[in-house]
């Protein structure tokens, strides 16, 4: 397996646990196998997600050496959901700022594409995903509010 087809596998993989999050919340299964809490796994697993890509615009930043609105963007990518868990649990409000957050995250990723950052199947991929788990992430909003 090569380097692209091992980076879109395990990219794509990731959304396994969004399925299976939705899924928990949407039956309203409390507890599944080795977890004691679907909800709240579903909440960290989605937090280690936003936290991950916002390490890649960090990244890019230390490689592009003065990019102080990557720095700053990846920063506040990570603690808006963060602030929102901590403060309202895996609320309504935290599942809609993670929306937002990997809508940004996207909309960044478009930016750095055009500035020959990213290449276009790796767009094309996070146009996928990202659509995938901003639609995830408001219907658990709107489970949430009714």
């Amino acid at each position: 397996m090569n380097f692209s087809t091992a980076s879109r596998s395990l990219m794509f993989a990731g959304l396994i646990p969004f399925f299976a999050g939705t899924i928990a919340i949407v039956l309203e299964v409390d507890s599944w196998w080795i977890i004691n809490d679907t909800a709240n796994s579903f909440a960290l697993y989605a937090l280690a997600i936003a936290s991950f890509m916002s390490g890649i615009h960090w990244a890019v930043a230390r490689l592009q050496g003065n990019r102080m609105d990557l720095l700053f963007h990846s920063n506040l990518m990570v603690l808006l959901p963060w602030i929102a868990f901590v403060t309202f649990g895996d609320g309504a409000v935290f599942y809609f700022l993670l929306a937002f957050v990997f809508f940004k995250q996207y909309l960044l990723d478009r930016q750095l594409k055009k500035q020959g950052i990213f290449d276009q199947a790796y767009l094309c991929d996070r146009l996928i995903i990202a659509t995938i788990v901003c639609l995830l992430m408001l219907l658990v909003v709107g489970i949430k509010v009714y």
